[in-house]
């Protein structure tokens, strides 16, 4: 692997410095062939891997996956802006993973060996993962860095948008990781906790949302709109859940709002900053605003179908598989059925002691004596 990378810098060096013209083409090549075979190695590496270690290789591989795909698509567009954002951003988070990945498999922080029959090193293995994509994508999508005041007199704060996705995506975070403490790290699984940190991160999360909309006008405020709207009905469901933990008809109506607010985000992503029309939506035009209403109807009745599809055919093949067990059953109970003769044989053994003992009390009370 090592060999790759410095043959992969050495092509570099060739075509910037020692060929009459820069050949890009050579470099992007080189460079795709150094991580295919990287992805090679790196899978037969962890064949032979078991629990901490596999799941560190297992996202790395996912990076470097990534990685290629995008160094693949390149070769017929090396020009492209967005490639090389996204080029920049995968090969940083490889290697701050890489370094991650040393010090929880030769080095741990805490002193002590990760486990690996414990699920909760498992989980955290990935929750470090999303906390260094996080990192990397807020302070490279913004020049020079996140940072939080300028250092004018007075001070004043800066980036307040990109703070407040990074504090969602905080919100998030530990809203997972309160589902992992409850259902693993507690004696006892404890569901009010796992509500009302989920009702407590989208009350943030709504606060978040709407001054995070107070600047926006046009599309991009409908956008949000709509967005709030899903979250404030989310939020109503989940303040309800926490006296009515059990009842299905919320399962149901959560569930919904989580796919609709999914799908809404991503097609938001589409709206905002790549429009597949190539042009940007027109914030004067009603018809722009009335159809980002539509689509968002659309998402609606798109994800309940979906929902309902999927209830369905849950629901139908647990009633087929389930009858079928029965009938199987059924037809295997007259060569597994056992007699009642042994219990009733034992209740009567039980109860003769007891007949016994109660004789000599019944006769000494008999009405011979009274009289």
């Amino acid at each position: 692997m090592f060999t790759l990378l410095i043959l992969m810098g050495c092509v570099d060096v060739m075509s910037k410095n020692m060929l009459p013209q820069r050949c890009v083409a050579l470099e992007k090549g080189a460079l795709v062939l150094s991580f295919y075979e990287l992805l090679l190695l790196m899978v037969s590496h962890v064949k032979e891997s078991l629990g901490i270690e596999l799941q560190v290789h297992y996202l790395l591989i996912l990076v470097v996956f990534l990685l290629l795909l995008v160094l693949t698509v390149e070769l017929w567009a090396p020009e492209m802006f967005q490639l090389w954002m996204m080029e920049t951003l995968l090969i940083l988070i490889m290697g701050s993973w890489l370094i991650q990945a040393g010090f929880i498999l030769y080095r741990p922080v805490s002193g002590y060996p990760w486990d690996d029959d414990d699920m909760n090193d498992l989980m955290f293995v990935t929750t470090f993962f999303c906390w260094h994509v996080m990192l990397v994508y807020v302070n490279n999508c913004i020049e020079g860095g996140i940072i939080l005041m300028d250092r004018e007199l007075p001070p004043r704060f800066l980036y307040s948008k990109e703070w407040q996705h990074l504090t969602m995506f905080t919100l998030l975070i530990l809203m997972g990781c309160v589902d992992v403490m409850s259902k693993n790290m507690l004696p006892q699984r404890c569901v009010v906790l796992e509500k009302g940190a989920l009702a407590l991160s989208f009350y943030e999360l709504l606060l978040l949302m709407v001054s995070h909309a107070k600047g926006s006008s046009g599309i991009e405020l409908q956008v949000h709109s709509l967005l709030i709207l899903v979250v404030l009905l989310l939020l109503l469901v989940l303040t309800v859940e926490l006296w009515a933990p059990e009842m299905f008809q919320l399962w149901m109506m959560e569930t919904l709002l989580i796919l609709i607010m999914g799908s809404w985000l991503i097609q938001a992503g589409f709206i905002l900053y790549r429009p597949v029309s190539g042009y940007p939506w027109d914030d004067d035009d009603m018809n722009d605003l009335m159809f980002v209403t539509t689509f968002f109807c659309w998402h609606v009745m798109c994800d309940a179908l979906c929902l309902f599809a999927i209830y369905g055919f849950s629901y139908f093949w647990h009633r087929c598989y389930y009858s079928s067990l029965k009938m199987m059953e059924s037809k295997e109970a007259p060569y597994h059925k056992s007699t009642p003769e042994p219990l009733y044989r034992l209740l009567q053994e039980i109860e003769q002691p007891e007949k016994e003992d109660q004789a000599p009390l019944l006769a000494k009370s008999s009405p011979r004596d009274k009289a």
